[in-house]
């Protein structure tokens, strides 16, 4: 039963976006054609190691998503998403699959998350062929090692990236 009444044209596409990839702007996409507004909510976790900053990822989002400013938000949170989607309200999830094994992941995410908080629900939106395997730890392994990824992330994502490495190494 819900404990609060939202209206369904607003969902909540939390991640780490780091770095956001042109499969994280479908799901933005696809989402927009069932949802009035996109919230993406980049997560700030301290137990996982970032390429970039939680502003440098929140940039990035802005940057990729500018041309869809009125349909969407760009906000971070910390701590679990149960907690930040009770806070604010919001009961609606979007995840991106690309495949069996995401399916899996996100569909016990979606239990966990519906068990710590009853009101969740979770929409699951399939990747294109184009975009389904491409991930941000791929992204980050083919800049690693010299490949060009532009075709992979949103327009100036992959300067950043090549900037990232070069600067570890220095």
């Amino acid at each position: 039963m819900l404990g609060f009444v939202l209206s369904a044209s607003v969902v909540v596409f939390p991640g780490s976006f780091d770095p956001m990839t042109m499969g994280h702007v479908l799901v933005v996409k696809r989402a927009l054609r069932i949802f009035s507004k996109v919230v993406v909510a980049v997560a700030i976790n301290t137990n996982k190691e970032t390429m970039f900053s939680i502003e440098e990822r929140l940039l990035i989002v802005h940057n990729a998503l500018k041309n869809m400013d009125n349909m969407i938000s760009i906000e971070s949170f910390g701590g679990l998403l149960s907690d930040y989607m009770r806070r604010n309200k919001r009961c609606v999830v979007i995840r991106g699959v690309r495949d069996a094994n995401d399916f899996g992941y996100e569909l016990q995410m979606s239990v966990i998350n519906s068990e710590l908080n009853d009101d969740l629900e979770t929409v699951f939106i399939p990747t294109s062929l184009n975009h389904q395997y491409i991930s941000s730890t791929f992204v980050k392994r083919i800049a690693a090692m010299g490949g060009d990824i532009s075709k992979f992330v949103p327009y100036g994502v992959d300067v950043k990236i090549k900037k990232a490495f070069s600067a570890k190494k220095n």
